[in-house]
């Protein structure tokens, strides 16, 4: 193997790579090709609904989210949460049309790095990407999940209820990360293999996830077989009910 090469890979396994999720087909162009012709690798995705898959099951680096906020399907600040819960070590740049303050705080408080107003000169995104990614950061352990009677560790996966520590597999923490991301809101099946597995058509059959929400209401519930917290939302899926919030018809 020549020298030219070697240099040439060693180069490429150095180089930064970039994701951008914008549902813009012309900007997002504009931003890959920009991007690129300064050296970083570049990633495009139209929304976010791909995001558990490229980040969970490809063997592929990213170093940097670029997202638009107004996404088709399930929005910016939803997959800045996500990010958050799952990939808290990620930075991410917000593009987005919304200029007004509340918004750019909205961005900022969920998980945001940078918020930048459409529409933007080039340079600018180029100038804080790079700001972004030379930042020498030490990432602190994600903070601990208040539900109700109990907390979840994310980073050690267990609970601690009643002042004791109860193990979690690396699934059911994942499991309750997701439906304490969604609280109150319904969670179906299809979606939890999605966020969770990384992809809406990995042959996973409900049997497959009830048997780790049954698992998982062991270690929660008082009465598994009454829950007060996961609850089944009967042909969708499951609901994560916190009981400080009063019940309304209809609402879980």
């Amino acid at each position: 193997m020549s020298v030219d090469i070697v240099m040439n890979e060693a180069a490429q396994a150095l180089q930064k790579k970039i994701l951008i999720v914008e549902d813009d087909e012309v900007l997002s162009i504009i931003l890959q090709e920009k991007l690129s012709r300064s050296g970083y690798g570049v990633t495009a995705l139209p929304d976010g609904n791909a995001l558990p898959y490229l980040l969970d099951r490809q063997c592929q680096r990213v170093d940097l989210l670029v997202m638009d906020i107004m996404l088709p399907g399930k929005d910016g600040i939803y997959w800045l949460k996500w990010l958050k819960q799952y990939h808290s070590y990620l930075p991410v740049i917000i593009i987005s049309a919304k200029s007004h303050e509340n918004e750019r705080l909205l961005g900022l408080k969920n998980g945001a790095d940078d918020y930048i107003v459409k529409p933007f000169n080039n340079e600018e995104l180029l100038i804080r990407a790079n700001k972004v990614l030379g930042r020498l950061q030490a990432f602190s352990a994600q903070q601990d999940l208040q539900i109700n009677a109990f907390s979840l560790n994310v980073e050690n996966k267990c609970l601690s209820k009643a002042g004791q520590t109860v193990p979690l597999t690396e699934m059911e923490s994942k499991i309750l990360q997701l439906l304490y991301l969604n609280a109150g809101k319904t969670v179906t099946r299809t979606e939890m293999v999605a966020q969770i597995w990384g992809s809406a058509h990995y042959d996973l059959t409900n049997r497959t996830i009830d048997a780790h929400i049954a698992k998982l209401r062991k270690k929660i519930e008082d009465s598994p077989g009454k829950p007060r917290y996961i609850r089944t939302i009967r042909g969708k899926g499951y609901c994560l009910h916190r009981p400080v919030i009063p019940e309304v018809d209809g609402v879980c």
